[in-house]
């Protein structure tokens, strides 16, 4: 077997399993959720326990917050930078290396790159060339 045929092997059996995964996920969370709505959590606490014969489950309750920027904009406004960025940060994120590259040169760039770390990594995808000609990708 070459080494393009064990490959494609290899992604062949890749998708089948996170096609399988992909469903016990699914089941695991209809399950997970289930039990988390019949769950009593103890006052102000957000860790609670179930438990029968055979298992013990700790369950836990979780919060992501979304804040809406134009609100938050109008709260500094209201609090004051001095509370307001006493509470939040900023968060720097660059619009992208090819935007960097083209708008700023010499020094200016240089100092901007020394504070970049490029991870370099690769993809490689493959498909079985009968599959390609009938219309089917791997």
């Amino acid at each position: 077997m070459n080494q393009f045929q064990e490959l494609y092997n290899l992604k062949c059996q890749e998708d089948e399993l996170k096609a399988q995964q992909k469903i016990l996920k699914e089941k695991m969370s209809v399950i997970s959720e289930k039990i988390a709505k019949e769950t009593q959590f103890p006052t102000d606490k957000k860790t609670a326990y179930q438990q029968d014969k055979d298992f013990k489950v700790k369950i836990e309750r979780k919060e992501e917050f979304k804040w809406d920027q134009e609100a938050l904009n109008k709260a500094r406004q209201n609090l004051g930078d001095d509370l307001f960025l006493s509470l939040f940060k900023f968060e720097w994120k660059h619009a992208s290396k090819p935007t960097i590259d083209h708008f700023i040169t010499g020094e200016k760039k240089q100092v901007l790159l020394d504070a970049l770390t490029i991870k370099e990594s690769f993809t490689v995808s493959i498909e079985k060339e009968s599959e390609t000609a009938n219309g089917v990708a791997a």
